[in-house]
């Protein structure tokens, strides 16, 4: 018999997943060297995606788009097309719309020297009008940000 039960697993960490993101949340915030370690260490972002596949929407990456010098990391298709999914598919969660958001809007103030992704700038721009403008603000959440 197989012991491993990989729906077990994943829902019996979940609070503990939760825990230790909210750690590296701390640890990031405001502080740009700790994210440059973090890009560093999980190969890009390849520990954000990774997360990002196996549980959801729960993982954000909003302290890497603060620091100005570390949004180049975050230019690329396949990032922008993940928060411009969350920022659109999160209608439940009020949150990771607003931080998906937030993200995107930091993605796009690097300028368009240097935003060369192949999602119009314009489009992005629409995309989080839009996402701000259907927030449904009777929603009973808090949204957890200083």
């Amino acid at each position: 018999d197989d012991i491993f039960d990989a729906n077990t697993y994943k829902n019996g960490s979940d609070d503990l997943l939760e825990l230790v993101w909210t750690v590296l949340w701390n640890i990031t915030d405001e502080t740009a060297e700790n994210c440059r370690k973090f890009i560093e260490d999980n190969n890009d972002l390849q520990a954000f995606v990774d997360c990002l596949t196996v549980f959801g929407e729960r993982f954000e990456v909003g302290n890497l788009a603060e620091a100005k010098e570390l949004r180049p990391y975050l230019i690329n298709d396949t990032y922008v097309e993940q928060f411009r999914m969350l920022m659109k598919q999160s209608n439940t969660n009020l949150e990771i719309r607003y931080k998906s958001g937030g993200i995107l809007g930091h993605i796009l103030n690097v300028g368009p020297e240097v935003l060369i992704i192949s999602t119009d700038r314009n489009e992005l721009n629409n995309d989080i009008f839009k996402m701000i403008k259907d927030w449904d603000i009777h929603l009973n959440q808090t949204i957890n940000y200083r």
